[in-house]
């Protein structure tokens, strides 16, 4: 079977299952496509979500502040409209890309914004199954790599992480295959677009770039990194503030000590579910441990080590719910993921295929209420 064709089956049946997933989750709500949006349900039915019929307790969730940029991306929202007006819109390639086809159109965005998000998780298989074959793996290391990363929670509520991720994925294939300049300067534009916190992963890229004397590869990244400079320049611009959350970091462990006492969560769910949940965490960061031991490739060392930083400094705020620490910290299971490929080894992306319980217990959940 050739490439091309392995990976369209691959991503074929990433499709098949997500689908699977985000239908189940929408006929919980009869259908309304508005349930994706997760808006407060205090504020539904009046602008900006007139077109929202289905409200969240507790405020709502995130993908709320992006239904709300998407409606006009090309300008500065007011603090009485989102939460953290600059922290949000620093992530602007979700947004943007929702408006294009619809014009900010609030009933064209309910169906756009989940359907992006279906594509960006069929398109990271498609980038994981082209990393596998690359290898020597089964072309079913990319059917695999959604899972482990969890890319399909948060589709469930229009959150940027499943393209943010596609698109780190993306770079890193373009940048490791090494396909033409053209596909790493977009997606490397696009990683650090989608989350500001790709751009790390980008810079270590170029780093490693520089050290091999890649010198177009490193020009393409640096190209992608200046975009994303001049875009956070505007944004801060704009709101006259830095685009960050200082809640999301703290001292060192106290992120993990807060999760490991409050299992319950923030919205008090079954705690069996985190205790699962923290102890996959931990497992992440002890393979990423692990991995470093054994002398991998640099660049995923160096992802590994970024994601173990990242969950050892996360704040409580980070650790509040599975919905939190279960999508954020996706470079561990990605630097796992990475170096069993690079290693033959195949034992521990099996063991972090415990996540696919995200996507399913979030797909059901709402059917127990």
């Amino acid at each position: 079977m050739s490439d091309s064709r392995s990976s369209a089956v691959v991503a074929f049946w990433t499709a098949v299952v997500h689908v699977l997933f985000l239908g189940n989750y929408l006929l919980a709500f009869a259908g309304d496509l508005s349930a994706f949006v997760c808006a407060d349900r205090d504020k539904v039915g009046r602008p900006p979500f007139e077109a929202i019929h289905t409200g969240f307790p507790n405020g709502g969730y995130d993908g709320q502040w992006y239904y709300i940029i998407a409606r006009n991306p090309w300008v500065p929202q007011s603090a009485d409209r989102l939460d953290l007006p600059a922290y949000r819109h620093v992530r602007i390639l979700y947004p943007a890309l929702s408006w294009l086809p619809t014009g900010g159109n609030p009933v064209a965005l309910l169906w756009v914004m989940p359907l992006i998000n279906l594509g960006a998780i069929i398109a990271l298989a498609w980038y994981g199954t082209r990393l596998a074959v690359h290898y020597g793996g089964s072309p079913w290391w990319g059917f695999a790599l959604p899972v482990v990363l969890n890319a399909g929670m948060p589709a469930l509520r229009d959150l940027t992480d499943p393209l943010a991720t596609a698109a780190l994925v993306a770079m890193l294939a373009a940048y490791l295959v090494e396909l033409p300049l053209w596909h790493l300067a977009l997606w490397a534009t696009a990683a650090a677009l989608g989350r500001e916190q790709n751009a790390l992963i980008v810079v270590f890229a170029l780093g490693d770039a520089l050290f091999r004397r890649r010198w177009r590869s490193a020009t393409a990244l640096a190209l992608g990194l200046a975009v994303w400079v001049s875009w956070v320049a505007h944004v801060r611009t704009c709101y006259g503030e830095w685009p960050t959350s200082p809640a999301n970091v703290s001292t060192p462990l106290s992120g993990i000590w807060y999760g490991l006492v409050h299992l319950t969560g923030r919205y008090g769910r079954p705690a069996a579910v985190n205790v699962v949940g923290m102890l996959s965490v931990v497992l992440q960061i002890g393979l990423c441990g692990l991995l470093v031991f054994r002398r991998p490739q640099p660049l995923t060392a160096a992802i590994a080590l970024a994601g173990i930083a990242l969950a050892v400094l996360g704040g409580p705020a980070v650790y509040e719910s599975g919905w939190s620490y279960a999508r954020v910290f996706v470079w561990m299971p990605l630097a796992v993921w990475l170096w069993c490929l690079q290693s033959g080894r195949r034992w521990p992306a099996v063991v972090l295929l415990v996540a696919v319980m995200w996507p399913l217990l979030a797909s059901v959940q709402p059917w127990l209420k």
